[in-house]
């Protein structure tokens, strides 16, 4: 069974594509991180030198440890070549930010993401998705506006605009997961987890598509706590 809680609470970060600059995504990654993790952090840029007063590493495979999660702040093209040298080493989860992938076509680019991801195990948030925050200490995302009232609804969304209203109606979130194309963790891939959660009370869900919706409702069935699900495209206007 996959643990879930290195994705939410991990010991150790990797940004790939760490950047100083608050106006590039590595920048604003590890700025969010800065202020909101206590654990480790460990930038690579290929240029190396300090980076948000961190010690960085030209490349992946020279860290001293294997981090739990890989944050992958690069262009769609790199962010495969990323995602294939941290499945390589083991690291169990990894974000992709970056858009390019099938929502514009190019299939097989996010074809190589789940081969990569059924040849080493890693499991991927993304691609094309804002990202992960837990509300005990980890901004995983590049959102900058947060929930100002913290509570113990977790929200999993297609969607990264539907996340942005619900920190704007101000609900008590406690986790939230964009999940962008899904490429590869899915909705139901978190029910095992969030079930014993103690941070979790209630489950929202926006699902714009279900890879398996079989799948998904047996274990929708057996989740034990309310959940409130929305799915677009259901009517007529959307």
């Amino acid at each position: 069974m996959i643990d879930y809680s290195k994705l939410f609470h991990p010991q150790s970060i990797v940004v790939i594509g760490a950047s100083n600059s608050r106006e590039k995504l590595g920048g604003i990654v590890m700025n969010n991180l800065s202020k909101s993790y206590s654990g480790k952090i460990y930038p690579v840029n290929p240029n190396g030198g300090i980076i948000f007063d961190i010690l960085s590493f030209k490349t992946l495979n020279i860290l001293p440890v294997i981090p739990e999660l890989a944050i992958i702040a690069l262009n769609a093209n790199l962010s495969v070549k990323a995602l294939k040298e941290a499945g390589q080493m083991q690291i169990p989860f990894a974000i992709i930010f970056a858009g390019g992938f099938s929502e514009i076509g190019e299939k097989e680019l996010e074809n190589q993401l789940v081969d990569i991801c059924k040849e080493t195990g890693i499991k991927l948030i993304g691609p094309n998705c804002m990202g992960v925050w837990n509300s005990h200490r980890l901004n995983a995302s590049f959102m900058n506006i947060l929930p100002p009232f913290h509570g113990k609804i977790t929200f999993i969304s297609q969607s990264g605009s539907l996340i942005a209203y619900a920190i704007y109606l101000k609900l008590r979130l406690g986790k939230f997961v964009s999940l962008g194309n899904s490429t590869d963790v899915n909705f139901e891939d978190f029910f095992d987890y969030l079930s014993s959660d103690s941070d979790t009370k209630v489950l929202a869900l926006y699902i714009e598509s279900l890879k398996n919706g079989r799948n998904f409702l047996e274990k929708l069935k057996n989740f034990p706590k309310p959940v409130i699900a929305i799915k677009a495209g259901s009517s007529d206007i959307g």
